[in-house]
């Protein structure tokens, strides 16, 4: 078909219209490409936030049973501080001080270790663990699961704190006591914290992974979206110039040299390209009809 005056202007409109839409679409497609990744950031920091704070639990109901035990066997008073310590510094009531890293915890269990006096803080109805999961944003369920792996090692703590007291009382009850911190129900409660631990930390790691794919995966469709939106605004960019090459420049210059060459020569007996496309087509018309006026 051929390339009419009309459709030419609206094929030049259409591709600056074109490339105007894919600008614009690449711009706001980069503006939410950076929030997601904001996003992501936000929650990688949140996932592991959480799972420094269930490690924490963890290591904190591992480590009640490790001292109450040792104590009993050793009689040593060290190990029924540290007991004491572990349970105070879980429930809110006391706290390591600040820059002190949880390898704490680990190294106490070397005997020439010096053990570091907590700061007393003031107890919370709630316990502080619980009320950092919910400031993450952990769901109902994980902080009920939480909740009842705490109650349950406070309950553990105080029957422990009660065998451990017979032993301070009477020295050679120690085999009384292990039988005690090794029974089938002290055991099976044990299980039982570590069991609901692991509950709340498999929903909320594969809820938190959920999210997290999801995000990545919108993540990806934007960035390929804006991609394609880059492509087209660089392919209408080429297409525009190459038609104004087509329909201005090239039949301009070729016009240009065409009167220079005979102008030059006092020639003005000579015929422009009325077929060329576009308005130049026009120009070239009517500038033919001022060259046959001028040479006579």
């Amino acid at each position: 078909m051929p390339l009419t005056k009309v459709y030419l202007n609206y094929t030049s409109r259409a591709l600056i219209l074109l490339m105007i839409v894919s600008l614009v679409i690449c711009l706001t497609l980069k503006f939410f490409n950076q929030q997601n990744k904001e996003d992501l950031i936000e929650d990688f920091t949140r996932l592991n936030t959480t799972n420094s704070l269930l490690h924490e639990l963890r290591m904190s109901a591992s480590q009640q049973t490790t001292f109450a035990k040792l104590y009993a066997l050793t009689g040593n008073k060290r190990w029924y501080t540290l007991f004491e310590q572990t349970v105070a510094n879980r429930n809110g009531t006391a706290a390591l001080p600040a820059g002190t890293s949880l390898t704490y915890w680990e190294k106490v269990l070397n005997p020439e270790f010096e053990l570091i006096k907590l700061e007393n803080t003031a107890s919370n109805d709630s316990f502080p663990i619980i009320d950092k999961m919910k400031k993450i944003g952990v769901r109902d369920y994980e902080l009920t699961q939480l909740s009842l792996a705490l109650q349950t090692a406070n309950e553990l703590a105080a029957t422990e704190r009660r065998t451990l007291k017979r032993l301070t009382e009477n020295s050679n009850a120690s085999s009384y006591v292990m039988t005690q911190l090794l029974g089938v129900e002290y055991l099976s409660n044990s299980s039982k914290i570590m069991t609901m631990i692991g509950l709340a930390s498999r929903s909320l790691n594969e809820r938190a992974n959920a999210e997290l794919e999801e995000k990545i995966s919108n993540g990806m469709l934007i960035y390929s979206v804006q991609l394609l939106s880059l492509g087209l605004f660089i392919s209408s960019i080429i297409f525009f110039f190459v038609l104004q090459w087509r329909l201005y420049i090239h039949p301009l210059k070729n016009m240009q040299n065409t009167v220079i060459n005979h102008v030059s020569d006092n020639n003005f007996n000579f015929v422009l390209d009325e077929k060329t496309k576009g308005e130049m087509g026009e120009f070239n018309k009517a500038l033919n009809h001022v060259l046959r006026n001028v040479a006579g």
